[in-house]
Order: structure tokens, then C-alpha cells, then sequence
């Protein structure tokens, strides 16, 4: 393999950081047949597409030979009409929905986020006090860590993140929400 000029990398390096921004967030909703096997055909039919799943939500239905998967992933619109293709031809699945903005339940507005502080014991009183100034909730806390609430705004939590990764190890853990609009029907 030749090897690349510093301008070679760096022209490279602004390509794939574009191809990175202009990928957008899909929330996919499955209704799909209570059986072992088909999360991981479907879990294939994006692996094969180049996608990561970054969010799976897998629950029985009422009639537990059903289940509802809600998948949320990163990509191009394009692509993504192709693995809904893929995913419907797929025997054991009986309806795809993709999610829209206008969703009720849809958005990560609506997700809700905790944050898992790992402090030392001289630095907890500053992590509390910015927890205080960031009028976040405390849910849990024991002698090595705190978990916070986070808030409905993004910029807001964005904000406390700044302040607080000075003082600690910190981990984000975040419940998406799932769409329950469109439970049944025909093969989508």
C-alpha cells in the first residue's frame, strides 16, 4: 500500500468528518414474531449496511407470540430506506414503522437521561454544589458515586458536563422512548 502524504490524510480526514456531520438519527419501530432468532437477523441486516445500533428496546406485546423492537441508529436517509426494505422481507417480521419527528413519544427530548458521578470524597461538596447551581435532581448516591437526574434540555445538560468532568469519572446513561402509535396492522 502507498503510503499517504500529510495532505493526503488530512484532505481524507475532512472528508470522513463531513460524511460524519450530515448523518441523522432514525427511530425504527418492528412488530415482529415472538421467536428465537430474529433479533439477530435483524441485528445482521444492519451490520451488513455498515450501521451501529445505538439504541434496542425489545418488549412482548399483550400476545406474547409478538414483540415490538424499537431501534434508534445514525445514518443516511438513503441507506436506511434500504434496510427497511431488507428488514420487511424478513418472514418472522410483520410490520416496520419508521418513526417521524412529529411523533409524540419520538425525540430525544423525551428520553431520559441519568449521569453515574464517580467523586472522591474531597471533591463531592464542589459536585454537589454544581449539581445544586444546575438545579439537577439526585436520585442515588452512596460513599464512591452520585446518579443524576439529567434535564429535558440538551444545552442545559451540556452545560453541567462542562463543569462537572473536572471533578470525577463520569458516565451517561440514557432511556430512549418507544412508539406505541402504530401497534399492529399489515405488513408494513
Amino acid at each position: 500500500m502507498e503510503k499517504q502524504s500529510f495532505f493526503e490524510r488530512k484532505q481524507y480526514n475532512i472528508i470522513t468528518k463531513s460524511v460524519l456531520a450530515d448523518l441523522q438519527q432514525f427511530t425504527m419501530n418492528l412488530l415482529v414474531a415472538n421467536k428465537p432468532g430474529v433479533l439477530g437477523r435483524i441485528a445482521l441486516v444492519f451490520s451488513r449496511r455498515g450501521y451501529n445500533i445505538e439504541s434496542l428496546t425489545v418488549t412482548h406485546t399483550l400476545d406474547r407470540q409478538y414483540s415490538r423492537i424499537t431501534i434508534t441508529t445514525e445514518g443516511h436517509e438513503e441507506l436506511l430506506d434500504d434496510i427497511m426494505k431488507q428488514t420487511r422481507k424478513i418472514i418472522d417480521v410483520i410490520h416496520v414503522h419508521l418513526q417521524t419527528p412529529e411523533s409524540p413519544l419520538l425525540g430525544s427530548e423525551n428520553a431520559l437521561t441519568f449521569y453515574q458521578v464517580f467523586c472522591s470524597s474531597q471533591s463531592k461538596p464542589v459536585v454537589l454544589r454544581i449539581i445544586e447551581d444546575s438545579n439537577l435532581h439526585i436520585i442515588d448516591f452512596d460513599d464512591e458515586s452520585l446518579i443524576i437526574q439529567g434535564s429535558a434540555q440538551k444545552s442545559h445538560d451540556i452545560t453541567f458536563l462542562e463543569m462537572i468532568q473536572h471533578y470525577g469519572k463520569l458516565e451517561k446513561i440514557t432511556l430512549e422512548p418507544i412508539d406505541t402509535q402504530k401497534a399492529g396492522g399489515e405488513r408494513g
